[in-house]
């Protein structure tokens, strides 16, 4: 009896052993501003902007394929993703195997500003012929405006 006991013992521990090799953890965290989405690899990204998502995590098996999504938020964008602390793709949206536990970092930076020049090209404001007619409603103004003190000061 013990011996069958001892046998189912070992034949457990066995079965525990070999279905936890293939056992892996998924995470994906961001760093800066910005939200993530993980999915299987059939199904499409789609970030959701009331409630975004900043870190993931899946406990998988080795070989199960998912595609991972970064997105910045306002005034930031995505640089790259790292794995397990190295550099891994400049891609916003990837398709991975999942090889052992992995750890995955969207990082985001602020967008830098620039100062932007408005030409008179691209600023309809500006444009010569609303500049003339601007101005000759000016001279208008101004010549009826004369007249009035002309006339008036005669009147008087």
């Amino acid at each position: 009896m013990k011996k069958i006991l001892y046998g189912l013992f070992l034949f457990f521990l066995i079965i525990v052993q070999v279905s936890a090799a293939d056992k892996a953890l998924l995470k994906v965290n961001t760093e800066g501003n910005g939200q993530i989405v993980v999915v299987s690899e059939k199904e499409e990204i789609v970030f959701n902007e009331e409630y975004p998502f900043q870190s993931a995590f899946e406990n998988t098996e080795d070989g199960h394929i998912f595609k991972i999504g970064a997105k910045g938020t306002e005034d930031w964008e995505f640089v790259k993703w790292t794995l397990n602390g190295e550099d891994y793709s400049t891609d916003p949206i990837i398709t991975i195997e999942i090889k052992g536990d992995m750890d995955f970092i969207a990082v985001f930076e602020p967008q830098e500003k620039t100062d932007v020049l408005i030409t008179p090209e691209e600023n309809k404001s500006l444009d010569k012929d609303s500049m003339f007619l601007d101005l000759g409603i000016g001279i208008i103004v101004l010549l009826v405006a004369m007249i009035g003190i002309v006339l008036s000061r005669r009147l008087i």
